[in-house]
């Protein structure tokens, strides 16, 4: 018994340093087109690291998204990790409306709901105590919260944030006040992470190719 609670308290040590490992090892997706295996953990794969350090090496991120490379699950797993692992952290998920942000756990739809499949799909000795109404998810022991919002820079401008994810930025018309608004998260040490799929030379291909500052 000593020995299984010890190597359990190593995992979730190691977890806690290396948000890659954490993703590979202990958080799992749901595949909708897997109907005989759909729960499964992150590939091991070159793209999900190049990801993860990327994330972890800028504060500002910008990414051109495909279905097959996993960023959504990537970086609302990403947030997950920082909520549990990190202490105060205030973290908002963003989409065009607010019930897209929030979406549903049990199919693993919208940004808080793929973060709420990720919890409840840790093992047991891992999964942290969350809490809140059904646009907010709140982790009392490390004093986090994750915060589902539409578009726009209102709310975001309202508070600094440690963390911003922005999901398809590209059908969001207020995605530049939403970055707008984020400059206090930005400047204050915190991140700011746009996804989206590119359908043409709109706000966020600028961004991405810094035709904007």
């Amino acid at each position: 018994m000593r020995y299984v609670k010890a190597k359990k308290e190593r995992e979730i040590r190691r977890s806690s340093r290396d948000p890659f490992y954490f993703l590979t090892k202990h958080a799992r997706t749901l595949d909708t087109h897997d109907k005989e295996h759909p729960i499964k953990h992150f590939p091991e794969k070159q793209y999900i690291k190049a990801m993860v350090d990327a994330w972890l090496d800028n504060p500002v991120l910008f990414i051109m998204k495909s279905r097959q490379i996993m960023a959504t699950w990537t970086f609302v797993g990403l947030n997950i990790w920082s909520a549990m692992f990190g202490g105060n952290e205030l973290i908002f998920f963003q989409s065009k409306r607010e019930e897209d942000a929030v979406g549903e756990e049990v199919a693993a739809t919208g940004l808080l709901g793929r973060a709420r499949f990720l919890i409840a799909h840790l093992p047991p000795w891992m999964m942290p105590q969350v809490e809140g109404p059904y646009n907010k998810l709140a982790f009392p022991k490390t004093n986090s919260l994750i915060w589902a919002v539409p578009q726009g820079g209102d709310i975001l401008r309202s508070h600094t944030a440690s963390s911003v994810l922005s999901d398809e930025a590209t059908s969001q018309p207020e995605f530049p006040e939403a970055y707008t608004g984020s400059r206090p998260t930005i400047t204050g040490g915190g991140r700011f992470t746009a996804l989206s799929s590119v359908k043409g030379r709109d706000p966020f291909w600028q961004y991405c190719y810094g035709k904007v500052r």
